[in-house]
């Protein structure tokens, strides 16, 4: 919400460009994402775009004559800057769980969705279960949890990382988990509706499950018994992406 608040409040006196152009979900949700990224889109002079598919995104929906350009994720520059790097997942075997959005914290059948996961962690009691808690999520009723799982309180950027890195797998209703994930090649599930970054699903390294109760177990089961590769892609971009956005960003003042 801040982002198109701004992009409104530079259009008429500032150059308004757009990193992470052209992702859609085509859908309601998530919302306001949805509206406010499209609305963004079509006020920016510049809209860097992640992928070849977001950019045709673009093409589809372009209003006016703004610029854009493919020059990958600045997600993958962050995780060259910090120096994490894809590696075999460590011991003792451990599933991160991150969910966040608000289309689940409002759902009303969010007690049967945490069921769900709570018996698919259940069935398998030796794996281990990390769950950062979102303060969005905090009224979830954990008091039944299995024995298994770990909650603990938001993890700062470094150490979500390496546990990310380093993890079995990732259930996760994030965009950026799913990009980060996708380029240290962890076997992620992306636990939404709708999922607006496609390209890791068509890559064969993510799945989307419906948040359910059997979609909840179906997510645990497809980590455990690996049944989604461990293989890193640059299907989101390279690391020099955001050293791209600058030199387009360089060139376009001193046009």
């Amino acid at each position: 919400m801040t982002a198109g608040a701004g992009a409104d409040a530079a259009r008429t006196t500032n150059i308004v460009a757009h990193i992470e152009a052209g992702v859609r979900s085509f859908a309601p949700e998530p919302w306001p994402e949805e509206e406010l990224r499209v609305g963004i889109s079509h006020v920016a002079d510049v809209n860097f775009c992640p992928t070849q598919e977001t950019y045709d995104n673009l093409e589809k929906g372009r209003k006016g004559g703004s610029a854009s350009y493919v020059t990958g994720n600045t997600i993958v520059s962050s995780l060259a800057e910090m120096g994490i790097q894809p590696c075999n997942a460590t011991e003792p075997k451990t599933i991160l769980i991150t969910l966040h959005r608000r289309e689940l914290r409002d759902d009303p059948q969010l007690p049967d969705i945490v069921a769900g996961l709570f018996k698919g962690m259940r069935r398998f009691s030796e794996t281990r279960f990390l769950w950062p808690m979102h303060p969005a999520m905090r009224h979830i009723d954990v008091s039944n949890q299995p024995d298994n799982l770990e909650i603990t309180g938001p993890l700062s950027y470094l150490t979500f990382l390496l546990r990310l890195s380093t993890c079995e797998g990732v259930i996760t209703d994030s965009g950026g988990v799913i990009e980060e994930a996708a380029t240290l090649g962890v076997p992620t599930i992306i636990f939404r509706k709708y999922n607006d970054r496609p390209e890791a699903e068509r890559k064969g390294i993510a799945l989307r499950e419906t948040p359910s109760f059997s979609g909840g177990r179906s997510a645990v089961r497809w980590l455990v018994t690996n049944l989604i590769p461990r293989k890193p892609s640059f299907v989101f971009g390279q690391p020099d992406a955001a050293a791209k956005i600058a030199q387009h960003l360089s060139n376009l003042v001193e046009t």
